[in-house]
């Protein structure tokens, strides 16, 4: 067993059907998280989650974990928010959400506009973890290029989107 298990959440987008994304997102934790090969036993001593915190993906990922945290009660899980310094309104929505996570960290990043740091927050998230949960509402921006890195890799990712047309990205 590994001593630690990263999973990030990209997505951006309208979710047009909440509960079915958020009992997908559920269904892809749990896979990511435990070996099938081996009783569905966890995959890790501890699971770390990275989640962006500024859309509608990102909160009901981070409810998913929470779901996870009460299943899995005697595993070890950390919620951590993954933020671009970007603008004072930002940073506002931060103090906002922050009561929701363990932990907040704040990645250097290089660019100058807050769509560049967004797209470098995204990056940074797929590098960082051992596998992705994806939601899009539509193809092709630039986190779908770095999940395409990624899976090309060898990283698994999980698409709980219902756009058949993103289904390139998904696991199986």
């Amino acid at each position: 067993m590994k001593e630690i298990f990263t999973v990030s959440f990209v997505g951006h987008g309208t979710i047009d059907n909440p509960n079915l994304i958020l009992r997908r997102t559920i269904e892809a934790i749990n896979e990511a998280s435990s070996e099938p090969m081996n009783g569905y036993k966890p995959i890790a001593e501890k699971i770390i989650f990275y989640c962006g915190g500024s859309g509608e993906f990102d909160s009901l990922a981070s409810t998913a974990i929470d779901v996870y945290r009460k299943t899995h009660g005697e595993q070890k899980v950390e919620k951590i928010l993954i933020v671009p310094n970007i603008t004072p309104d930002y940073m506002e929505r931060v103090q906002y959400v922050k009561p929701f996570y363990d932990v907040i960290v704040y990645p250097k990043t290089e660019n100058d506009f807050p769509e560049e740091e967004i797209a470098a927050r995204d990056r940074w998230m797929v590098d960082h973890s051992d596998t992705v949960i994806f939601y899009s509402a539509h193809l092709f921006s630039d986190t779908e290029k770095y999940l395409l890195d990624a899976k090309n890799s060898g990283k698994p990712i999980y698409c709980v989107g219902t756009d058949e047309r993103l289904r390139v990205l998904r696991r199986k």
